[in-house]
């Protein structure tokens, strides 16, 4: 097994190393803009760590996408790993105060690390089976972008009305979901349900 999987992260290093520059697809457009507007919106609120993560962000999908940021080659873990250190993390995140530095640190840190597992799709349940883009899984794309999308709208909405009427009261995400998770229970359960949600999204589909 170890040795298939050796060829087979060999073999993909040479197809991306021979890859030709790509070019930038309408989709893929359209989600860098919206990373790039997000960090325009915070700088704008002189938010200057998060306005950094998106521009990173941005830039890192636009090198991607063209293909000159290789994917980075990591052995494949298996569910009771990806899942026990996922544990771990969550069971650390519980104890650490809210807002605090090592809060911050540690989602940063987890997020990450999420991103570069599934960037280097080693911990996608069938590595070898590429996933089809169906309709079903096209379907389930759209809803995703219409979710995200809205999101980031109200969060933009909300930023706007707090500048022309800065004595009401105007509510962020973040602010709706303060009375859930001020609390212990409503904080594990917070916590317990992003990181499982992580994971199933780690282990989604085949190679793309």
């Amino acid at each position: 097994m170890d040795r298939r999987e050796d060829r087979r992260r060999t073999g993909e290093r040479a197809r991306d190393a021979a890859a030709p520059v790509r070019r930038l697809s309408a989709p893929v457009v359209c989600w860098i803009f919206v990373l790039v507007a997000i960090g325009v919106v915070q700088v704008v609120r002189m938010q200057w760590f998060d306005a950094g993560a998106f521009v990173v962000a941005a830039a890192g999908a636009v090198l991607v996408a063209i293909g000159l940021l290789r994917r980075p080659v990591v052995r494949h873990i298996a569910l009771p790993w990806l899942a026990g250190a996922a544990g771990v993390g969550a069971a650390g995140l519980c104890f650490l105060p809210r807002h605090g530095l090592a809060m911050q640190v540690a989602v940063a840190a987890l997020g990450v690390l999420g991103v570069v597992l599934a960037w280097s799709t080693a911990t996608i349940a069938r590595p070898d089976a590429p996933t089809a883009l169906s309709r079903g899984i096209l379907r389930l794309a759209l809803t995703w972008a219409v979710i995200v999308v809205a999101g980031c709208v109200w969060e933009l909405i909300q930023f706007i009305l707090g500048l022309v009427e800065p004595d009401a009261a105007w509510f962020s995400l973040s602010d709706l979901l303060n009375p859930v998770v001020d609390g212990v229970p409503g904080r594990v359960v917070f916590i317990a349900l992003w990181v499982t949600g992580g994971v199933w999204l780690l282990r989604r589909g085949g190679k793309r």
